[in-house]
């Protein structure tokens, strides 16, 4: 679901203060000076009043009335994983004393599903994700393996990452728990979002040298442009809308998303800015990253900064709802 830092310049636009949008409701997961915080239009809220305390949230979804947010909280001693939901924590289970950090967040029905990683010294990370709290593995941590994002279609789950195989990286969904690689175990790819659309399977990512998109495992060159360096340009989060598809990404320091194939730029590369997410409401175009004054989103490219500029805010996460 499906959204670090730097001054930015949005492209011929200028930074406006942040209004409340017509019709829809824009939520940004994210930190401030080592406190975890969510934003709704523009107005900080922190996740917890107690400073001893503290949290990091990573991912964020709306589901009804209600807000979860995934992340780690640190309280006395202890360290661990947790999803919140309207506030309240709940903590997932760890194995072997391994740390865990989360990487998405969906709710379906009344359960909630948190992907992430799970870290131990010196061995490969195990990707992973939860139900209810509880822990389903999708690598034996032999190799190298991470898991990005996470959403439910009907009775299935999709988890979307890479497996390490030899000196490459395999892009790789994970379907109900059985992989499903979208590449060939040859130079670097990834996944980064993933979702399913009346029966096609969506999933953005990195390719060798450019941004990517999956349909149904074949993959769609983003942009027309071709980059030397593997790490020139990724995409990070899709939309599609009828026939239209919307890819949001990177091309250096400028961020950026395409419309069926064709760049809009964000900012203009002087500083660096990243965009993590994207929506499209009716006609309006919402892209959720960080910019030079930090946590930033677009509305139809011009700039909303969620931080006052004293107090860098990084935003790790967000969503647009009706």
């Amino acid at each position: 679901m499906l959204l670090a830092m730097v001054i930015f310049s949005a492209c011929s636009k200028k930074e406006s203060p942040a209004p409340s949008p017509k019709g829809a409701n824009v939520y940004v997961a994210g930190i401030i000076s080592g406190v975890g915080v969510y934003w709704k239009n523009g107005k900080v809220v922190q996740l917890s009043a107690d400073s001893s305390i503290h949290e990091v949230a990573t991912a964020i979804t709306i589901a009804g009335n209600d807000l979860y947010l995934a992340g780690v909280m640190t309280k006395g001693a202890t360290t661990g994983p947790v999803y919140w939901k309207n506030g309240t924590p709940k903590s997932l289970e760890v194995t072997d004393g391994m740390f865990a950090t989360p990487t998405g967040i969906v709710v379906a029905g009344s359960d909630v599903y948190v992907s992430g990683n799970m870290y131990t010294g010196g061995k490969p990370p195990i990707a992973a994700y939860w139900k209810n709290g509880t822990l389903i593995k999708l690598s034996d941590g032999t190799t190298f393996a991470e898991a990005d994002a996470i959403i439910v279609a009907g009775s299935d789950v999709y988890v979307a990452g890479w497996i390490a195989v030899g000196f490459s990286e395999v892009a790789v969904y994970w379907k109900n728990g059985t992989p499903v690689n979208l590449t060939e175990p040859a130079g670097v790819a990834y996944v980064t979002s993933i979702t399913v659309l009346g029966g096609d399977v969506y999933a953005t990512g990195q390719l060798d040298n450019g941004p990517v998109y999956w349909k149904n495992g074949v993959a769609v060159k983003v942009g027309t442009e071709n980059y030397e360096n593997a790490f020139d340009a990724k995409a990070t989060a899709m939309a599609v809308v009828g026939s239209d598809v919307y890819v949001v990404g990177n091309v250096g320091y400028v961020a950026t998303y395409w419309k069926n194939g064709v760049a809009v730029n964000l900012s203009d590369g002087k500083d660096e800015a990243n965009a993590i997410s994207i929506a499209v409401i009716g006609s309006d175009v919402y892209v959720v990253g960080n910019a030079s004054q930090g946590a930033t989103y677009w509305k139809n490219g011009t700039a909303v900064t969620l931080t006052d500029g004293y107090y860098t805010g990084v935003a790790t996460g967000g969503i647009v709802v009706q």
